[in-house]
């Protein structure tokens, strides 16, 4: 039973290491869970915050850089 729990234990690594992740697109030797946790970048997070305040087509200035962008239609 250790031996089957200990097999299973080096195989889930295996499928998880870098050597068998990069196939992933921009993983870069990341493993497989860091390929499916890419998340949304702080920026965009707080331009869909300040949206929230706004009509959609409203335009807003973007707090880190700068930009203009305009709100989209909230997603349902």
């Amino acid at each position: 039973m250790n031996k089957l729990l200990l097999a299973a234990a080096v195989a889930l690594f295996m499928i998880n290491s870098p050597a068998i992740g990069d196939e992933f697109e921009g993983s870069e030797g990341a493993s497989i869970a860091e390929a499916t946790l890419k998340g949304k970048q702080a920026q965009e997070i707080l331009n869909e915050l300040n949206c929230r305040k706004h009509e959609p087509g409203d335009t807003i200035k973007d707090e880190t850089d700068g930009t203009m962008h305009t709100c989209a239609e909230p997603d349902k």
